[in-house]
Formats: structure tokens, C-alpha cells, sequence
């Protein structure tokens, strides 16, 4: 009989490992139209299967010679622990590597329908060993761990014990602001009426997303499905803040937060939608090619032109400004004046600037005041911000 062994936490980790590289693995496999994306997929599922057989293969402490590939493994593991019998699931791997090394050494790329099967496969593989020699279910082995923000990892870990214990209401409460530090919180409230008065005459606002297209845009850009995301934001509340502390709120929506919707497996999927989406969020891109922000590198100086150059709380436009409020005069420069700030182009409007500066005075305790300016009446420079 093996003696039963403790898991070790490099062990821990290939397995890790290997479930992140099988979850990019089903997402290419999904796609049956490309041939190409599926074989992608193809070699991802090769890569995870030897991870994971490794990973049983270093648990069992076979002495591993020289390289070993996807079936070697399967020999090596029979060796060392002969009264578990065969490791499962042999001919569907042989087939895995068949056309695997089809692809790669022959340019010869496999059928996509016939070979669909081949990611489930590889997932009960996953599965069977670690019940069989590791003694673990394999869905208890969660990639939460691998998420690097403390605040995430903690509202992830209360949505599950609340999934646990039955508490799926405050399951989806934790979720819906795990997703707000993930990808949600980049806004600016102001744009957005306050919903009402609530703590000590305190308004809330919604927090929807500074631009809903930008903000797809971003969903695709990391990976993310956008219809697997829009079915999360359905069960979840939506996230709101306190205009002045900056305290976040939930409120559930009337249609959709409901008891009826309030059920354990709604609440996985959510559970496991969220954990995804936060690994894809802290992919970093290659250093050389990340993009570099404008204001994390410059300050613009805005230098007034005319005898006297006038910022406007509203747009001179009517359709851009409050049609309850009459334009004020915010700040005033003499030629050859200037302020340090940020401007902010309009996509809508041609021929002014808005301008956020320390120099305009703030409106309900904002670190930044701000105006608009015509853009005839002012030279706009960029600084270098020296650290």
C-alpha cells in the first residue's frame, strides 16, 4: 500500500498551473470556425496534461530521466505506484498527441468537430489522477491563489464560504465588488446624477463604467467574454460611492436581485467568472510595449493669449452644459499667465478646452477645480513631470 504523503507546495503549483493553461486551452478549443485559434488550443492542452502528469509523476517521487514527454508519463507513474493500476484516460491523450505533433511538425492542422472532445478529456484526466494519487478533487483546487491584490483575493474568499454556508445573497455582494477592483472602478462619478440623500446628507452616485464602449473595449482587450460577463452583472448589485468619503454602497437591481436568482449555481458560475477575470486583469503586457499614460509622465501648462482669458463652469455650447445654470466665470488670466493642470479633450466639442487644475478653486472637496476655455485663447504646452 503507498503510504499516503503530504503535497508539497511545488506540486501544488504545477497542478495550479496546469488548470490556468487548460482554462486558456477551453476558450481556443471552443472556437470550431478557426482552425487555427483551435490548434492553438490544441497545444495548450498538451502542455497542461504533461504539467499536470508531472505534477503526479513529482508527488509520487519518480526519478525522472533524462526529458520526458506527455506518455512517458504514463509508464513512469505505473512504476512507481503499480497497485493503482493504469493511469486513465491513455488513448485519448495518445490521440491528443498524435495530432498535436501532426500540427506542429507537419503543418498539418486537425479537424476541429472530431476533435472537440479532447478538452473535456483532458479536464477528466485532470480530474481522475488527482482523485486517484493525490487524493484532492480537483475542483477544490482553486486559481484564487494566484490573484497577487490582497482586496480581491478577500471578497472572493467570502463569496465562497457564503456559497458554502448557503448565503448566496452576500455571496453576490462580495462578488459584485471584487469585479469593481478588478476592472469597474476607473470613473468619474461627477459625470453622473446622485441617486439620494443617504448617510449624514451624504449623495450616492453610481459608478457605471467612464466610457461603456472604452470599457468593452478593455473586457475584449484582457480576454474576457463579454456574454459570460453581462450574465454576471445580471445576478450581482450594482456599486455606487459616497460623493464626499468616497465609501462604496451596493443596491440591487429591482428585475433581476431577487430571491429566484439567488441560487448556488448561479452563484459558482459567478464565483468562477470573477477568479478568471482578475487573473486576466493582472496579465501585465511585455514591458517595452506597455503603454505609457499621458499624465503619469506629463503636467500641461495652459498660457493665456488674450488680455484676459476667461474659464466657464459649462461648455459654451448649450447642448454640452446645464440649461438650469447660468455660466459662471471660474478663473481669469492676464496674458502671458499661466496654470499647470490637465487637459481633457472633447470628442464632441472643437473649439474649447476643459481644463482640471489646482489652480481653478475645487467644487465639493475636490483635489482639482475645473473649467472650459476656448482654445483660440489660450497656447497649451506639456511639462515632463520630474520625479
Amino acid at each position: 500500500m503507498i503510504k499516503k504523503t503530504k503535497i508539497r507546495n511545488e506540486v501544488l503549483a504545477r497542478i495550479l498551473l496546469a488548470k490556468k493553461i487548460y482554462n486558456d486551452a477551453e476558450l481556443a478549443c471552443s472556437n470550431l470556425i478557426d482552425q487555427t485559434v483551435f490548434t492553438k488550443g490544441i497545444f495548450l492542452l498538451h502542455d497542461a496534461a504533461e504539467i499536470a502528469l508531472a505534477a503526479v509523476a513529482n508527488h509520487l517521487n519518480a526519478e525522472f530521466k533524462d526529458r520526458n514527454y506527455l506518455l512517458s508519463y504514463y509508464k513512469l507513474i505505473k512504476d512507481q505506484a503499480p497497485r493503482k493500476g493504469n493511469v486513465p484516460l491513455r488513448r485519448e491523450m495518445e490521440r491528443l498527441n498524435t495530432i498535436r505533433n501532426t500540427a506542429k511538425h507537419e503543418g498539418i492542422l486537425p479537424d476541429t468537430k472530431s476533435n472537440a472532445y479532447l478538452a473535456s478529456a483532458v479536464y477528466s484526466l485532470f480530474e481522475k489522477i488527482c482523485k486517484k494519487y493525490l487524493d484532492l478533487e480537483f475542483s477544490s483546487i482553486s486559481l484564487k491563489s494566484l490573484i497577487r491584490d490582497e482586496r480581491i483575493r478577500e471578497y472572493i474568499n467570502k463569496a465562497e464560504k457564503n456559497i458554502d454556508i448557503g448565503k448566496i445573497k452576500e455571496a453576490f455582494v462580495s462578488l459584485a465588488y471584487a469585479m469593481f477592483y478588478i476592472c469597474e472602478s476607473l470613473t468619474i462619478p461627477l459625470l453622473y446624477p446622485p441617486l439620494s440623500e443617504d448617510v449624514k446628507g451624504e449623495a450616492q452616485y453610481y459608478i457605471p463604467p467612464m466610457d461603456k464602449t472604452a470599457h468593452m473595449v478593455n473586457l475584449i482587450g484582457h480576454g474576457v467574454d463579454l456574454f459570460q460577463y453581462d450574465q454576471f452583472k445580471t445576478f450581482v448589485p450594482k456599486i455606487g460611492r459616497y460623493k464626499k468619503s468616497g465609501k462604496t454602497f451596493h443596491q440591487w437591481d429591482k428585475y433581476f436581485g431577487h430571491p429566484a436568482n439567488w441560487t448556488k449555481e448561479k452563484a459558482e458560475f459567478c464565483l468562477h467568472f470573477c477568479i478568471e477575470t482578475a487573473l486576466k486583469f493582472q496579465k501585465e503586457p511585455y514591458e517595452k510595449l506597455k503603454p505609457i499614460f499621458y499624465f503619469n509622465v506629463y503636467v500641461d501648462v495652459i498660457k493665456a493669449k488674450t488680455k484676459e482669458t476667461a474659464f466657464w463652469d459649462n461648455s459654451i455650447h448649450s447642448e454640452f452644459s446645464s440649461p438650469m445654470q447660468k455660466r459662471k466665470k471660474v478663473l481669469s488670466l492676464k496674458r502671458g499667465q499661466s496654470i499647470e493642470g490637465y487637459v481633457i479633450p472633447q470628442e464632441f466639442i472643437r473649439d474649447e478646452w476643459y481644463v482640471a487644475s489646482r489652480n481653478i478653486p475645487p467644487k465639493l472637496g475636490n483635489v482639482n477645480g475645473s473649467g472650459y476655455v476656448l482654445k483660440k485663447d489660450v497656447i497649451v504646452t506639456q511639462r515632463k513631470i520630474t520625479t
